[in-house]
């Protein structure tokens, strides 16, 4: 139970809990549980493998990069400076081409016209060891930045040793797209939106009101037909 225990404590973390952590930690917490049921356990391996089976279940679609959410988890992973590609040893080599390819789109959408990228030496700072998929970070073929900036800014980015958000400073693209994919309201706050707008429904003579009457409670609210 302590890889569960310790990626629940990473997602809920108070500091650095993007949404792009989510990919990076499933995939942690998959191999260590992976660990755990390779080793001799005489009672506890239906556990561990009830529990990777749940994951699998559960996040299907954040692991499968051709699904909305899953390019969505891959690309905000990517934007976040302490995992980049760390975690790319987990998937497959066509999911990371797919994923690199579209990340590239994204870059070139962002690049200022004329830009050109020259690679600066920069300080190796500390990785997570939760994180540590073992093998070195996956980059790309090295083409001419003149040519092809939006490659040419992802391979400074994905080359930049540093690992603290700030660096992004130097990656005004990535910021974007960090912003853009990391940034995400919670999956409740739209409809909390709504029942704060239309107000007073913790009245007893609102405790069943129909679909209709809140869609015309919303409406006449926003059109200042009633009161607070």
């Amino acid at each position: 139970m302590r890889p569960i225990a310790v990626g629940l404590d990473k997602l809920q973390a108070e500091k650095q809990a993007f949404y792009g952590t989510l990919l990076p930690t499933l995939y942690a917490v998959k191999e260590r549980l992976a660990a755990v049921a390779r080793t001799n356990l005489r009672y506890c391996r239906s556990i561990a493998d009830g529990l990777l089976l749940s994951i699998e279940t559960r996040f299907r679609d954040v692991f499968d990069s051709r699904s909305a959410q899953g390019e969505k988890s891959a690309i905000a992973a990517l934007t976040m400076p302490s995992f980049k590609t760390s975690w790319f040893k987990c998937i497959s080599s066509a999911d990371q081409e797919r994923i690199l390819s579209r990340f590239k789109e994204l870059i070139r959408d962002r690049l200022p016209v004329g830009c050109v990228y020259e690679s600066e030496p920069s300080e190796l700072t500390g990785r997570d060891d939760f994180y540590d998929f073992e093998d070195e970070p996956i980059g790309t073929p090295t083409t001419s930045s003149g040519s092809y900036p939006a490659e040419g800014a992802m391979q400074e980015y994905l080359r930049d040793t540093d690992t603290a958000l700030a660096m992004l400073e130097k990656h005004p693209a990535i910021a974007a797209i960090l912003r853009e994919y990391n940034t995400q309201p919670p999956s409740s706050a739209e409809v909390e939106r709504l029942f704060s707008l239309a107000t007073i429904f913790n009245h007893s003579r609102a405790n069943r009101l129909s679909d209709a009457k809140f869609e015309q409670r919303v409406l006449l609210r926003k059109a200042g037909c009633l009161d607070n």
